[in-house]
């Protein structure tokens, strides 16, 4: 069921070299922005939270990318694959900088509205699609946990009071 068109995934593959290669050139340039007091400090502090939004979106990529062909047959859904690649090339650069974290939030979107189309149209049968349902729950849930218990995000008491 996977399809890839290697001509694409090429281009990213490049990209994404580039952009790791060139980390010292984006961080002179943001050294003439605003941002110059982040870098190094302790808001650029990179943690293990950083590999688990990582290792979450290159499963999410998976899956996304298992299904790819399904929902192609059914409806235009490119413009989401791209901004899940570029959210997982970014957050790949999270791990040098927990910088460009913020940059990740604008592309995660695009799984909120790509991943009712996989539980939708993704399987043949109910009970598949009750299993699916019930482990991405379970996973999203496991996840807010250890981002939540690590200390990488906001505590719980601070988001209900």
């Amino acid at each position: 069921m996977l399809l890839i068109n290697y001509n694409i995934f090429f281009k990213y593959v490049i990209a994404t070299i580039a952009l790791f290669f060139s980390l010292p050139v984006i961080f002179y340039l943001i050294s003439f922005t605003t941002y110059v007091g982040y870098i190094g400090s302790i808001y650029d502090n990179v943690q293990a939270t950083s590999f688990y939004n990582l290792l979450v979106r290159v499963i999410l990529l998976l899956i996304s990318l298992y299904f790819y062909k399904p929902l192609k047959e059914r409806m235009n859904i490119d413009l989401y694959y791209h901004m899940i690649i570029i959210c997982t090339i970014i957050q790949l650069l999270t791990i040098r900088s927990a910088l460009f974290g913020r940059l990740t939030t604008y592309f995660f979107y695009a799984y909120f509205i790509l991943l009712p189309y996989i539980v939708q149209n993704g399987f043949k049968t109910k009970k598949n699609k009750i299993i699916t349902i019930v482990v991405m729950g379970i996973g999203f849930t496991l996840y807010h946990y250890v981002y939540y218990t690590l200390g990488g995000g906001y505590e719980y008491e601070s988001l209900l009071w």
